[in-house]
């Protein structure tokens, strides 16, 4: 099966500009997208944290966070990008409720998605912008100019819209540079991952106890 590669002129970066994007958390993905989407003309960007270190670091740069449900009331954009075990309980608790219509959702990593554990809204777009790195190497390879990998999808299409909207987040975040985003889904993204946590990791880990024993 042919896989879908989306490089930089298959993507409208005015897309994103036009709309408030709205961040929930602003940690390792968090920060490094936000600075990137700014860096890329997007102007109306929220941050939504709860008041501890990672709001003062987006203060610092310049940012004005507000809460996770004041957030999600302004953004028609959604990146939800806090640790996977804390999303259902703030979703639940924070933003199902507060979701505007019409709203898109965007994910980095695919495993509350994949799994279906978010109540999604009828008219929600949801599509996935998964960097292959940490933050810091997706801050530092937009600030160089320098392709970095990722993965892509559409997984709910409301609007007809969902991957014209996917596309621009990651021509933005300096994603469809070079050899370009790769076409995936979060079921396979999530597996990838849950393979190499759960099996590759640990038997290199335990590789390298025996040689070393």
């Amino acid at each position: 099966m042919p896989v879908n590669i989306y490089h930089d002129d298959d993507a409208d970066v005015n897309i994103v500009r036009s709309k408030t994007v709205a961040f929930i958390g602003y940690g390792n993905q968090g920060r490094a997208q936000a600075l990137n989407l700014r860096d890329s003309g997007v102007n109306n960007i929220v941050i939504g944290n709860i008041d501890d270190d990672y709001a003062k670091q987006a203060r610092e740069d310049g940012f004005d966070p507000v809460s996770i449900e004041e957030a999600v009331r302004q953004g028609n954009v959604l990146m939800l990008l806090i640790p996977d075990e804390d999303q259902q309980t703030v979703w639940n608790e924070k933003i199902r409720q507060n979701i505007k219509s019409n709203t898109t959702l965007v994910v980095a990593s695919g495993y509350n998605v994949a799994f279906n554990l978010l109540d999604l809204p009828d008219d929600m777009d949801v599509v996935m912008v998964a960097p292959r790195m940490i933050g810091a190497g997706v801050r530092d390879r937009y600030v160089q100019n320098i392709p970095y990998p990722c993965f892509v999808s559409v997984e709910k299409d409301a609007s007809g819209t969902a991957l014209a909207t996917c596309l621009s987040i990651a021509r933005a975040i300096g994603a469809t540079r070079g050899n370009g985003a790769v076409g995936s889904s979060c079921r396979e993204e999530a597996g990838i991952d849950l393979f190499a946590e759960q099996a590759l990791w640990p038997e290199i880990m335990a590789i390298f106890r025996e040689g070393y024993n």
